[in-house]
């Protein structure tokens, strides 16, 4: 399968989820910024995504959550976050191999971005009282690049797992072993310790 095939001695199926992840949360936020600019066109009227009362992206848009910053609307902080994320996966496609502080760097702006979106999900829902479905799919689709970036972090044993904690997990417990045990752990194991 190509997804799984390896390029350059990598598995690639992270970078694939990270890629498709982040475009589908491109999209999703210049929609977002699209709904911003529709409350700015015509304050006040409920935007197009706007289903009832409960699930609408006018709670969220048009409140105190539409943008942190002055002037700079959350949506274009989003399309710059996505874009970047983007940028990471296709160049793991390509085989790039990043240092260790450059993925240090980038997964702790994977976490910043991540508990951004969780923020903003969770304030429409608890603090606003509405769903706001452009919201959940950023949400959605910013847990799964991070969740791929750990694990392709973990899978070539870099900051957030630590080569020490996979060669520690080598030398105890061999694949050979762990196949006694449960031959799906196993595989698991292996995967991501690159066994």
């Amino acid at each position: 399968m190509f997804w799984l095939s390896k390029k350059h001695g990598i598995h690639t199926l992270p970078a694939w989820i990270i890629s498709i992840a982040a475009t589908i949360g491109m999209i999703d936020a210049f929609f977002l910024l699209l709904e911003f600019i529709e409350v700015l066109l015509h304050p006040g009227e409920p935007t197009p995504c706007t289903v009832s009362s409960l699930v609408s992206c006018t709670l969220t848009v048009q409140g105190p959550y539409g943008h942190y910053f002055p002037g700079i609307p959350n949506p274009m902080w989003g399309m710059l976050w996505y874009a970047g994320c983007v940028a990471y996966g296709v160049t793991r496609l390509l085989g790039t191999e990043y240092s260790r502080k450059a993925r240090t760097f980038v997964g702790t702006i994977l976490v910043l971005g991540l508990l951004f979106s969780y923020r903003l999900y969770l304030a429409s829902v608890l603090e606003l009282g509405g769903v706001c479905p452009f919201c959940l799919i950023s949400t959605t689709a910013s847990t799964l690049i991070a969740l791929a970036f750990v694990v392709d972090d973990a899978r070539y044993a870099g900051p957030l797992l630590g080569k020490r904690v996979c060669t520690r997990i080598n030398g105890r417990f061999t694949a050979q072993s762990l196949r006694k045990i449960n031959s799906r752990l196993a595989k698991r194991f292996a995967f991501v310790c690159g066994m």
